[in-house]
């Protein structure tokens, strides 16, 4: 698969993430064979755009403001396709948010 490439499953999953109040945001590494994605709440990315006083443009943030930005509370999943790597990190947000509650 080429990086560009959006499968129907993959369209299904960033559709089902907003559904849920979730964003998305990909990776691939270097090789070209892995993949990882962040996921976090839209509310906390707002939240933390109303403190800044600014829009954010989650598209431009880096893999390093994922982990670093503890405000947005992105969790992270990996895989060997875009998929994998999406579902894992919408897996892991779910579970931590569970976790919290």
């Amino acid at each position: 698969m080429v990086w560009g490439d959006v499968t129907a499953d993959l369209r299904k999953i960033y559709q089902d993430a907003k559904d849920e109040g979730i964003w998305l945001l990909e990776f691939m590494g270097e090789s070209g064979k892995s993949f990882a994605a962040f996921a976090g709440t839209i509310a906390k990315a707002e939240a933390l755009e109303a403190k800044l006083g600014t829009e954010l443009d989650l598209a431009q943030l880096t893999f390093a403001d994922c982990v670093e930005i503890e405000e947005l509370d992105a969790h992270a999943g990996g895989g060997t396709t875009r998929e994998e790597a999406c579902r894992k990190a919408i897996e892991n947000l779910k579970l931590a948010l569970a976790q919290a509650s």
